[in-house]
């Protein structure tokens, strides 16, 4: 399911299968729980890896889901 930036909300004790979306029926719950994550997000450690290597990828792919040495192979 796709909720958009909204994000959902689900009662997975009674709906563990999350088939019944609650955003609508509960607004200020989803409001706290997007206020939360925004919260975790500012401290979330993100460093600047550089740009990704798209032969890194194929690589992976090679040796079957794998990450290994890719650079000059």
């Amino acid at each position: 399911m796709d909720c958009g930036a909204a994000g959902c909300v689900f009662n997975i004790q009674t709906d563990p299968s999350e088939r019944h979306e609650l955003t609508a029926s509960m607004p200020a719950l989803a409001a706290s729980l997007r206020e939360r994550l925004a919260s975790l997000i500012k401290e979330q450690f993100a460093p600047d890896r550089g740009a990704p290597d798209p032969a890194a990828c194929a690589q992976a792919r090679a040796y079957g889901g794998f990450y290994g040495p890719w650079i000059g192979l």
